[in-house]
């Protein structure tokens, strides 16, 4: 076989590999979806309790059906979530069998399943990582100076308004910080 004959078989794949790398995309997102679906319902269910609301067999019996339905497609993409999917589809079977701590020993806790959701929604590997040397800062602020180097050019223009009295570093400090969400 002659090294053009290698070639042109080697292009002929480049459509089956990107029609696998779209099918595993898709499957991923299936997995994403199903446990976004059971995540959301239990919470939901849970905001129903904590509103003085009774507990509904019907109800635990869906969010059986959605954990559950939620593990199939996880075991292709993350087997250790799909399994503790599988696990909280038996928990949802019978709730009252399971204290706090066999909950934390299996890891099934609300909690600690959407963080897995999420970091399978995020993958570090896919996060853009800050580079501190970028945000380099001069004496004005928002200039970059480069270590050991004076900056030399001009003032920046001031914010004050005419004639207002400037601000003491306690007064900027103040102003600089927001008050968290209510």
């Amino acid at each position: 076989m002659s090294l053009l004959e290698v070639i042109k078989s080697l292009f002929g794949l480049v459509p089956s590999l990107l029609s696998l790398s779209k099918d595993h995309r898709e499957l991923r997102d299936a997995a994403l979806r199903a446990i976004l679906v059971a995540l959301d319902e239990t919470y939901l269910y849970y905001r129903d309790l904590g509103h003085g609301k009774n507990r509904e067999l019907d109800r635990e019996a869906q969010l059986v059906r959605y954990w559950s339905a939620a593990a199939i497609p996880l075991r292709h993409v993350d087997p250790e979530l799909a399994q503790r999917c599988d696990q909280k589809a038996e928990y949802w079977l019978n709730p009252d069998n399971y204290t706090p701590d066999h909950v934390k020993e299996l890891d099934i806790g609300l909690e600690s399943v959407r963080n897995a959701y999420r970091t399978l929604l995020h993958p570090k590997s896919l996060m853009v990582k800050p580079n501190p040397e970028r945000w380099k800062f001069g004496r004005q602020g928002s200039r970059s100076v480069s270590r050991g180097q004076q900056d030399t050019r001009p003032p920046l223009p001031s914010k004050r308004k005419p004639g207002a009295e400037p601000e003491t570093g306690a007064t900027s400090k103040l102003r600089k910080h927001k008050l968290p969400r209510q």
